[in-house]
């Protein structure tokens, strides 16, 4: 009776200790996870409503999706958001793409421009070269789409 007592303590104790040491990896998995989330659900919040309305709800609101970050982490995974990058984001990133090109040919235009050179007849050609493909590049450039991702980029760059 005594040793059964003993053994069943033994075990009651074990268990014990192997369930603090697994609630504390659990509890440290989950406080590193929300202080990591903290500041992204903070500037999330900002992005999508505005600076002011982050500096009166903004912790708030984000605060709390913080504490509960494995249910968004959860959901993403279930919801297949991050299986493939978004479409709108890849044709962004080309229509950026191409818009730099044509800002970099027309960026070695003025190059040569600002060289400081008697313009011959060969080097306005260059000139012209490099404007005929800024501007061939450039209308090329969807500019929807890069006003949708970089609101008034294209506007400050074609005046």
């Amino acid at each position: 009776m005594l040793a059964s007592t003993l053994v069943v303590r033994a075990l009651w104790y074990t268990g014990a200790a192997k369930m603090k040491r697994t609630l504390s990896v659990v509890f440290a998995v989950w406080f590193f996870g929300a202080a990591i989330m903290l500041p992204y659900f903070n500037w999330q919040y900002a992005v999508e409503h505005g600076f002011m309305t982050w500096m009166f709800f903004g912790e708030i609101i984000p605060s709390a999706k913080a504490l509960v970050w494995p249910y968004y982490a959860f959901k993403r995974v279930h919801d297949g958001k991050n299986a493939e990058p978004s479409t709108v984001l890849i044709r962004s990133r080309n229509e950026f793409t191409t818009f730099l090109n044509a800002l970099r040919f027309s960026q070695q235009a003025t190059k040569i421009i600002n060289r400081g050179e008697e313009p011959t007849r060969e080097i306005m050609a260059q000139i012209i070269q490099f404007e005929k493909k800024a501007l061939a590049v450039g209308r090329a450039v969807d500019c929807n789409v890069l006003n949708s991702v970089y609101p008034e980029l294209v506007l400050s760059h074609t005046r």
